[in-house]
C-alpha cells in the first residue's frame, strides 16, 4: 500500500504497560499516531483525519475512565477499539463503558490476524456514517431550501440532523419568513415517521371558534351543523408529525385540550365520550416570544415547557450575510424555469450590492417574492435594483461614517465580482475596471481590513 493511500489511525495509551504494547504492535500499512496525553488525543481528533483508534485500557481507575469516556465521546464519526486484558474487563464499569462507546474490543495480548480485520471494518463503518451525514445535509439543502454556507445554518442543519430521529416534540421559534415550516418538514422527512402522514394546522388562519374541532375532530350532532362525524388534524396525523404552526395564536381552553394531549397522547373528539390513544410527533412553531407571553399571562406555562423539549432557532436571513447571494441565485434558477423565460439571465453587480446590505424584514420569504417580480418584469438580461423595487437610499442597516461606507462599498464590490466570476481574478478585474495586479492588492487589503474590523467587533464585546 503507497504512503498516500495509507488510512490513519490513533493509539492511546496511559501507562508503560501500553507504551511496550504499542511498540511492538504491527500496523505497517497504517499512519499510527501515537499518543500517552488525553489533551493531545482530543486535539488530534479534531485536527487529523482519524477514522479508527485504538485504547488501551490495561487498569481501572475511575478518573482514566472517564477521561476515556470523554475522549471517545469528542470524535462523532471516529470509531474505537478496546485493548483490554482479564483482569480489567472483569470490572463492571469498565465492562459498561466498552459496551456504549467502542465498535469493538479484544483481549490482550495482541493478535494480529484479528485486531487488522478489526481495524478494517470500523474504518469502513466510519467512512459510511460520514456519508450518511454528508448525503443528509446535503439532501435538506437540495430538497426544502435551507441552502447556505454561513455558521447559522450549518448549526441549523446539523441540529435537524440530530433531533430528526429523536421522537420527542420540538418548538421552532424564529421570525416571520425563516423557514420555520420548511425546518419542520426536513425534521419530518428525516426521521422514522417520513412515510408516515404529514399535517399542518395554521393556528392564526382559523377562527378561535372552530379550531378545537379542527384539532381534535367532532362527532355527529356534537353541535348544530354536525350532520356527520369529522376526523380531526390530530387523528389524521396518527403515526406521523403534525405541524401546529403559530402556536402562540391558540386560545386558552385549546390550550388546556392540547396540553391534555400531550401529557396522556389521547384525544376525545367533541361531542364523543371515548379516549382514543395516538401516536403522534408534534412540532410547533411559532415568531412570538411564547417566554414573554407566560409572563403574561397570554400562554400557559406547563404547555410551553411540554412544547419546549427541543430547541430550534431560525435565524433572520439579516444574520446571514453570506447565504443571501446564493439564495438569490437559486431563487432566479427557479423562477425562470416555473415562467419558461430566457431574460433576466443574471443580476447586476449593483443589484447584488443592494442585496447584501438590504435589512431583509421579511427574511427569506421578502427574498422569494422580490426575485419573483424582479422575474416577471424584467426583460433586460440582468436584473436592476429597480426591478427588485429596493431603493439605494434606504436599505442601510447601520448609520457609517464616509469613509467606512466607501471602505464597505469597495469591499462589497470585489467580493461580489469575485463571486459572480467564480473565483477568476482575470474576469472580475475586468468587470471592476482594473487591472488583475490592483485587484490582488485590493484583495490583501480588504482581508487584512476584514480581520482588523473582527478583532475590533470582538474587544467592544
Amino acid at each position: 500500500m503507497s504512503t498516500l493511500n495509507r488510512r490513519d489511525v490513533l493509539l492511546f495509551f496511559s501507562d508503560h504497560d501500553g507504551m511496550s504494547l504499542v511498540d511492538n504492535i504491527g500496523l505497517d500499512h497504517w499512519n499510527v499516531t501515537k499518543i500517552n496525553d488525553i489533551n493531545s488525543a482530543k486535539k488530534a481528533i479534531f485536527t487529523d483525519n482519524h477514522r479508527v483508534g485504538i485504547v488501551f485500557m490495561t487498569r481501572y481507575q475511575p478518573d482514566f475512565l472517564r477521561c476515556i469516556q470523554e475522549l471517545v465521546s469528542l470524535g462523532k464519526h471516529v470509531q474505537w477499539i478496546a485493548m483490554t486484558d482479564d483482569i480489567t474487563i472483569s470490572n463492571p464499569m469498565v465492562r459498561e463503558t466498552i459496551v456504549n462507546h467502542f465498535y469493538d474490543y479484544q483481549r490482550l495480548p495482541i493478535d494480529m490476524s484479528r485486531l487488522l480485520p478489526a481495524l478494517c471494518r470500523a474504518y469502513g463503518m466510519s467512512e459510511l456514517a460520514r456519508s450518511i451525514a454528508r448525503n443528509y445535509d446535503t439532501s435538506i439543502e437540495k430538497n426544502y431550501i435551507l441552502i447556505g454556507k454561513s455558521t447559522a445554518m450549518k448549526n441549523v442543519r446539523q441540529q435537524i440532523i440530530k433531533m430528526a430521529p429523536v421522537e420527542k416534540t420540538v418548538l421552532i421559534t424564529g421570525e416571520s419568513g425563516t423557514g420555520k415550516e420548511l425546518a419542520a418538514r426536513a425534521l419530518h422527512q428525516f426521521s422514522q415517521r417520513a412515510k408516515g402522514p404529514w399535517i399542518t394546522v395554521n393556528s392564526a388562519a382559523l377562527p378561535a371558534n372552530l379550531i378545537q374541532s379542527e384539532l381534535f375532530g367532532y362527532e355527529r350532532g356534537a353541535f348544530t351543523g354536525a350532520n356527520r362525524f369529522k376526523m380531526g388534524k390530530i387523528e389524521a396525523a396518527n403515526e406521523g408529525t403534525i405541524l401546529l404552526d403559530e402556536i402562540g395564536d391558540i386560545a386558552p381552553d385549546v390550550q388546556i385540550a392540547l396540553l391534555r394531549f400531550l401529557q396522556e397522547k389521547t384525544i376525545e373528539r367533541l361531542g364523543g365520550t371515548e379516549s382514543i390513544g395516538l401516536n403522534v410527533r408534534v412540532i410547533a412553531a411559532t415568531h412570538r416570544d411564547l417566554k414573554r407571553a407566560v409572563v403574561e399571562g397570554t400562554f400557559r406555562e406547563d404547555l410551553y415547557y411540554r412544547l419546549n423539549t427541543l430547541h430550534l432557532q431560525m435565524p433572520p436571513l439579516r444574520e446571514r450575510e453570506d447565504d443571501i447571494i446564493d439564495l438569490a441565485y437559486c431563487f432566479l434558477e427557479k423562477f425562470l424555469r416555473e415562467q419558461n423565460k430566457s431574460k433576466p439571465r443574471d443580476f447586476s453587480i449593483e443589484a447584488l450590492r443592494v442585496m447584501r446590505v438590504h435589512n431583509w424584514p421579511g427574511n427569506v420569504r421578502e427574498l422569494i417574492n422580490r426575485v419573483e417580480r424582479a422575474v416577471l418584469f424584467c426583460d433586460d438580461r440582468l436584473i436592476a435594483p429597480k426591478h427588485l423595487d429596493l431603493d439605494r437610499r434606504n436599505n442601510s442597516r447601520q448609520i457609517v461614517t464616509i469613509e467606512e461606507a466607501r471602505k464597505r462599498a469597495e469591499h462589497d464590490a470585489i467580493h461580489i465580482a469575485i463571486q459572480h466570476a467564480n473565483g477568476n481574478l482575470t474576469r472580475a478585474a475586468k468587470v471592476l475596471g482594473i487591472s488583475r495586479a490592483s485587484l490582488y492588492r485590493l484583495c490583501k487589503f480588504n482581508v487584512e481590513m476584514n480581520e482588523n474590523n473582527q478583532a475590533h467587533r470582538k474587544l467592544r464585546k
